[in-house]
């Protein structure tokens, strides 16, 4: 009954960063919507990775910009682009990623806040604006040292910047997405090889692998694809290794998606 009042209510395919933050309806999204967001760019046949004694070197494919990759996709795309046409996974690190990750974040809320409308953020703003006057009463409680003044205007910005993240809110629209996604979520995590073995194609099997990085359980989805023999018919395309066996095949990757949300981290 469970199973199939999920796939009655499948969600519509979301490039991965707007899907965490329908989900947390956080401001900023964690490392693996942007290690999502880079696998799916090497899925579009946009980048190649290439490993090389325990290195992986990103190569970039010279090719027009696709119109179908969502703003923040191609901002992620623009910041690779910029470092060279090949480097080290490593020299992502070396980067100030401070704009890059604002103008990523940005670019996704203009569609869930704002053209989409699936998530309301005023009651946020008047938070903040709460925020923003206790730390004034702060500040000039602390010109005239009151000790009791100090003591409220502490107690109600510490509360305030716990419960920030949780004042924004759904519309009825979002509410239903959210919804059909978090059933979704665990859909994939309990049923992987009933998805696998039904998807029907490669680009559906390559969704998955998208959504399950964006949800933690990625590695759950490749060893069930390498004892399918499905790891190298997808990833030959843009993952090049010396592993020929589908048992290092599958433990490289892991490695590299490790490594991709240690870069992102920062």
């Amino acid at each position: 009954m469970y199973l199939q009042k999920v796939k009655e209510v499948l969600p519509l395919k979301l490039p991965p960063a707007w899907v965490e933050l329908l989900l947390k309806k956080h401001v900023k999204v964690s490392e693996r919507a942007y290690s999502a967001t880079f696998i799916d760019l090497a899925f579009n046949e946009c980048i190649i990775v290439k490993e090389e004694n325990r290195n992986y070197k990103i190569i970039m494919i010279d090719k027009e910009i696709d119109d179908n990759l969502s703003e923040e996709q191609k901002i992620l795309l623009f910041l690779l682009r910029r470092i060279g046409n090949e480097f080290n996974l490593s020299d992502i690190s070396k980067l100030n990623l401070k704009n890059f990750k604002k103008a990523f974040n940005r670019a996704i809320g203009e569609n869930l806040y704002k053209k989409l409308r699936w998530i309301n953020v005023k009651p946020k703003k008047y938070f903040l604006l709460n925020i923003y006057l206790w730390v004034l009463v702060l500040f000039i409680s602390l010109l005239i040292f009151d000790l009791g003044l100090i003591i409220i205007s502490a107690h109600n910005l510490i509360f305030g910047s716990i419960f920030i993240s949780k004042c924004s809110t759904y519309t009825y629209e979002g509410k239903l997405m959210a919804f059909r996604w978090r059933a979704y979520k665990r859909y994939i995590k309990d049923n992987l090889d009933d998805l696998i073995k039904n998807s029907d194609g490669i680009n559906k099997i390559k969704d998955l692998i998208i959504y399950s990085i964006l949800f933690g359980f990625h590695k759950k989805i490749l060893k069930n694809l390498g004892e399918d023999n499905l790891l190298k018919d997808i990833f030959s395309k843009w993952f090049i290794t010396p592993q020929e066996k589908v048992n290092k095949l599958f433990k490289s990757l892991n490695i590299f998606i490790g490594e991709l949300n240690k870069v992102f981290r920062i």
